[in-house]
């Protein structure tokens, strides 16, 4: 198997496959390729023997690792923020503001009142309940959203994938797939990467994360090659090709495009 870098496929023309549906995989793999075996042999791997373990780290560099680049958490201050943005706590501020003011100017044309004015403490009051509430929830919030990361970090180190690599059948963690791969799939497997199917037994998936469509899908060789990362094995089992992974798949492609329409938002609202 060669190890250097120069394939004759990128990353984009592996992404419009990925955008074909149904039989239409097969008709383009068909028609520009000339058919699986001659993509599969572009991509330098085999259905057999799978990709050389030493060209791992060069295929990771020219297709991109298959990591789901996910946002930043937020700062404790950041959720501070957001719990104050809430519109009953902003009324509530509001009001003892204006409380503070009122009591204020009943203080000053009292000013000839020996006896001391407790009008402030209503205001004050309320000020001091909005600021626990505010405080307790971006506390829970933060939390909650530590506790999740944490566990989806456990999960993404723990997940790993049965594949084919130097005619070794082998399971590596599924931040090291690569294109090329060749994956070996079974009833409630998470489908790790984009790809296409290279053969199948009664194989039926849960595409309802990426397509919204409830029922199972059939797969087979002849009309419905598309495999998507994400999607769960029902029933059956299989082997796939690795065609796209990371932000490069179609799980990464709606992350970047739901982070450019969220950017514009946010630097209006701030």
């Amino acid at each position: 198997m060669e190890s250097d870098d120069n394939f004759q496929i990128d990353v984009k023309k592996l992404e419009s496959l990925m955008f074909q549906r149904k039989k239409d995989m097969k008709d383009a793999i068909d028609s520009t390729y000339g058919g699986v075996d001659s993509l599969i042999k572009l991509l330098k791997s085999s259905q057999e023997a799978g990709i050389a373990s030493n060209n791992a780290a060069v295929r990771s560099k020219l297709f991109g690792r298959n990591v789901i680049e996910v946002e930043k958490p937020k700062t404790f201050f950041k959720h501070v923020l957001d719990a104050a943005c809430d519109k009953i706590l902003i009324l509530l501020m509001c009001a003892a503001i204006f409380s503070l003011l009122l009591s204020f100017f009943s203080n000053v044309n009292e000013a000839d009142n020996n006896e001391p004015s407790e009008s402030w403490i209503e205001g004050v009051a309320i000020l001091l309940s909005v600021f626990i509430v505010i405080i307790v929830t971006a506390t829970n919030d933060y939390s909650k959203e530590k506790k999740f990361r944490g566990l989806q970090k456990k999960v993404n180190d723990d997940v790993k994938v049965c594949v084919i690599r130097d005619s070794n059948l082998c399971q590596i963690h599924i931040a090291d797939l690569v294109v090329g791969d060749v994956v070996q799939v079974k009833y409630g497997d998470l489908i790790p990467a984009d790809g296409c199917l290279l053969a199948c037994n009664d194989l039926k998936v849960d595409e309802s994360m990426m397509t919204g469509e409830s029922d199972h899908v059939k797969k087979s060789l002849e009309n419905d090659l598309v495999m998507f990362g994400g999607s769960t094995i029902m029933e059956g089992s299989g082997k796939m090709l690795v065609l796209c992974v990371g932000m490069h798949s179609q799980n990464g492609l709606i992350t970047k495009l739901l982070k450019n329409k969220l950017e514009p938002w946010r630097s209006n609202s701030s």
